[in-house]
């Protein structure tokens, strides 16, 4: 499935898991996103990915390649009907990773939240961030997602740069956003917030 993209760019763009989840809301249904918060060692999908889970079995995306995705469905199911956002660690020390298919010798932290909805009245992903996370994607034009894991906070900044932090944030967070707006080079591949916050960078068309 494809969407027209607004802004200069011509012709229709693939959807990415966070569109895929803004179309799912819109169309009346429960939707929970799985974003891959932190990663260490050989880990099969970076920080930032993103899966998106409805209500109606419908999985767009991806966490792990495939190795925990069940075990995420499973727990977004139950964010859907009134659990709180969990962040689900896997690991090679972790019972939990050998019985889902985890062995690949990394650690995989995978934040899962539902979207804020009339058909999810629980959610705590606000469908007004979707939304703008998911215009910034089609325009190409940069923006950083900065959430607190337990869904508290959630702050969209367009066009970031190092004076974009904005003051009251909590210090992880807040130092996560200025990770995210750092250089690529000082960012590394991750932008792993610590504890309690994570933020994702999407300065291209894509879902992280």
């Amino acid at each position: 499935m494809t969407v027209s993209s607004p802004g200069p760019l011509s012709g229709p763009q693939p959807l990415t898991p966070l569109d895929h989840a803004l179309l799912w809301v819109r169309e009346g249904h429960a939707v929970a996103l799985a974003t891959v918060v932190g990663t260490w060692g050989s880990s099969p999908r970076p920080a930032g990915s993103l899966m998106a889970i409805s209500s109606t079995g419908r999985v767009e995306g991806s966490v792990s390649g495939g190795c925990v995705e069940t075990d995420v469905i499973t727990a977004a199911q139950a964010i859907m009907n009134g659990a709180a956002p969990e962040v689900l660690s896997y690991g090679v020390s972790s019972d939990r990773a050998w019985e889902v298919g985890l062995a690949c010798g990394g650690k995989l932290d995978v934040l899962v939240e539902a979207v804020r909805s009339p058909a999810c009245p629980s959610g705590t992903l606000p469908e007004d961030v979707l939304a703008d996370a998911c215009a910034y994607q089609n325009a190409r034009r940069p923006a950083v997602l900065a959430r607190t894991l337990d869904g508290v906070k959630h702050l969209l900044i367009s066009d970031p740069d190092g004076d974009s932090v904005p003051s009251g944030l909590p210090p992880e967070l807040a130092q996560a956003v200025r990770t995210a707006v750092a250089p690529a080079a000082a960012r590394m591949n991750q932008t792993h917030g610590g504890i309690t916050g994570f933020c994702s960078r999407s300065p291209r068309r894509r879902a992280c």
